[in-house]
């Protein structure tokens, strides 16, 4: 529900002042959004598919400069012109991550940023997720604890649809 992906049946979901419900494809487009298997197209360029992510998503302002921005921040330049199928799993999770922000939205949502990674590659990705804070509101899903309490200030847990803890 807070992805975008549905709408709630009860209750509200508000980002950036506007309510899901009553307009969801403007919450949508000020949401990045990285599922734990992301939809890549494979068959395109890192920066082909940054670009498509970004039009999709109803980017308005210098499209350029928010692949180049979102290549950066995800440590990605070295590869923007390479097919997303020939990269490892690690470049291809940073792939996810820059489709997630390329569009400079308000909430940022990480569902199980580190799975299937190496030790190397999670805290690659660990320092990632740290560096994207304070440019976006960064909720990150996981079951792991600890990689919670590596990347995150605040920790709640939800049962039920509702906070049952929080630290």
């Amino acid at each position: 529900i807070l992805s975008g992906l549905l709408l709630p049946t009860s209750g509200q979901v508000s980002v950036a002042g506007l309510d899901m419900a009553e307009h969801p494809e403007q919450v949508r487009a000020r949401i990045g959004f990285l599922p734990e298997q992301p939809p890549l197209y494979t068959d395109m360029s890192v920066e082909a598919f940054l670009t498509f992510v970004a039009r999709i998503k109803g980017f308005k302002g210098n499209l350029d400069q928010a692949v180049t921005d979102a290549l950066r921040v995800t440590d990605l330049e070295a590869v923007r012109e390479q097919f997303i199928g020939t990269l490892s799993h690690g470049f291809m999770r940073r792939v996810g991550i820059a489709q997630a922000v390329v569009h400079r939205p308000a909430l940022v949502l990480l569902d199980e940023p580190t799975a299937g990674l190496d030790p190397k590659q999670i805290k690659k990705m660990r320092h990632l997720i740290r560096d994207l804070r304070g440019k976006n509101t960064l909720l990150v899903s996981s079951h792991i604890l600890q990689e919670i309490h590596q990347v995150c200030d605040r920790i709640l847990v939800i049962r039920d649809g509702r906070i049952a803890a929080e630290g």
